[in-house]
């Protein structure tokens, strides 16, 4: 699926992120190309931190790694 869209849309899914909270996000993103960045929260509550995804506390945390061109967490933001 992800590389349909991928197709679709132009994107380079060796470029891109997938943010996600379960397991298996972050086994379509690795399958696909893409870095995974696992969210710790919802689903994920009180998981350790899979293999080959950088664990983030927040969907916000991962976004602002994204934004800043990086794949570990930042520092809380107020």
């Amino acid at each position: 699926m992800l590389e349909a869209a991928a197709e679709r849309l132009g994107l380079d899914l060796r470029a891109s992120y997938l943010i996600g909270n379960h397991p298996s996000d972050v086994g379509a993103a690795l399958a696909a190309g893409a870095t995974p960045l696992f969210v710790t929260t919802g689903r994920a509550a009180g998981r350790r931190p899979l293999v080959g995804a950088a664990a983030f506390p927040s969907l916000a945390a991962a976004a602002g790694a994204v934004l800043q061109g990086t794949k570990e967490p930042g520092p809380p933001r107020p």
